[in-house]
């Protein structure tokens, strides 16, 4: 992607953000199939995932919500 590094993040996240929602929600959005919404996210999620490491809004993933929270909660066995 080519933009400014003070909005890139913001984008991606929009778009993150944006497939997530298709593919959870396929009747709201009839003008793209599920499983290719599902794709885009999976394909930017695996590129950019420090983006929804570092993003405050929650994303509920329709490919690896297990994932993303095991990722956000500190591990309670760090010592």
């Amino acid at each position: 992607m080519h933009a400014r590094p003070e909005v890139r993040e913001h984008l991606l996240a929009t778009k993150m953000r944006k497939w997530a929602l298709i593919g959870q929600h396929p009747a709201a959005y009839p003008n793209c199939s599920p499983a290719q919404a599902r794709r885009n996210f999976s394909r930017l999620f695996s590129r950019y995932s420090q983006i929804v490491l570092t993003d405050k809004s929650g994303y509920n993933s329709p490919v690896q919500p297990a994932f993303v929270r095991a990722l956000r909660k500190p591990s309670a066995t760090l010592f």
